[in-house]
């Protein structure tokens, strides 16, 4: 898998001294029609690293849910949103979930 740090993320890794990132997987939507989105946050996992592959960039270690389908490149960067940061993941694939029978 390739993985690209954006000039904004590096920035802001460089910052901050981040040394780790984990990108878990998160439901969006409601009830009809969920999606698995990833949330991406500062740091190592809080649960059992077997639940991630690791992969290491350019000085920082990165978790990725193995609930997560990925495509073959992977993209972090680093944005603002109304004042707000946050890490973005790009290169997952979104799965619909449905809860009809």
């Amino acid at each position: 898998m390739n993985i690209i740090l954006s000039d904004e993320f590096k920035a802001y890794q460089k910052e901050y001294n981040i040394t780790a990132i984990t990108a878990n997987a998160a439901s969006s939507g409601g009830s009809c029609c969920r999606i698995i989105v990833p949330k991406v946050k500062v740091g190592e996992p809080t649960v059992s690293w077997n639940e991630y592959d690791i992969h290491k960039e350019e000085g920082l270690t990165i978790y990725i849910s193995k609930n997560l389908p990925l495509e073959n490149t992977v993209t972090f960067s680093y944005k603002t949103f109304l004042g707000k940061g946050m890490i973005e993941m790009q290169g997952f694939q979104v799965n619909h979930y449905s809860n009809f029978s």
